[in-house]
């Protein structure tokens, strides 16, 4: 490919990415359901994907730490509405090839039922990804584990991968929002 027109190309991918992103310094924002639309509301019923998705990306849009987002994941937390209680958070961590790549994820996950009628669950999930941890520092902390999410989210906060994240100053590839159901 000839060098004018690649560099056409990365200027289009990289307006994209500004048109529809969160502002992280030196990271890219992709959203995996590109068909959510913005919401002003304060609080979002369960299992309205698209809502749910606009309403973390919304809260986080200002986001510009590790500890930014994770503020921002807690407050979107305390917001869903919660109801029938099967509901929960969780933070997963570990190097992983998902994208065909080993990187390290950071994952906060908001999960709920999907339908009272149904088995199903509702995941929204914001991955912070880096480059590759060595050695690799897997780790899962869940809400259902604490009293409150606020104890959950400090011992986040208190968790050695973060300050291991904050003290070597890793600077995220990218991050990712998701809402699927399981």
């Amino acid at each position: 490919m000839k060098k004018p027109v690649l560099l056409i190309l990365i200027a289009i991918l990289l307006a994209a990415l500004t048109a529809c992103s969160t502002a992280y310094p030196s990271s890219k924002v992709t959203d995996q359901n590109d068909n959510t639309k913005n919401t002003s509301k304060n609080s979002v019923k369960k299992g309205e994907k698209t809502d749910l998705l606009a309403q973390l990306k919304r809260i986080t849009k200002d986001a510009e730490t590790v500890n930014d987002y994770i503020a921002g994941f807690e407050r979107f937390c305390n917001q869903v509405e919660s109801g029938d209680g099967e509901e929960l958070c969780f933070l997963e961590t570990g190097n992983y090839d998902f994208s065909g790549e080993n990187e390290f994820y950071f994952s906060l996950v908001r999960q709920y039922k999907a339908n009272a009628n149904d088995d199903e669950y509702m995941q929204v999930r914001m991955d912070i990804i880096f480059d590759p941890i060595k050695p690799n520092r897997q780790s899962q902390i869940w809400s259902d584990e604490f009293d409150t999410y606020e104890d959950f989210f400090k011992e986040i906060n208190s968790s050695k991968i973060l300050k291991y994240i904050n003290d070597n100053h890793l600077k995220s590839k990218r991050i990712n929002f998701y809402a699927d159901e399981t």
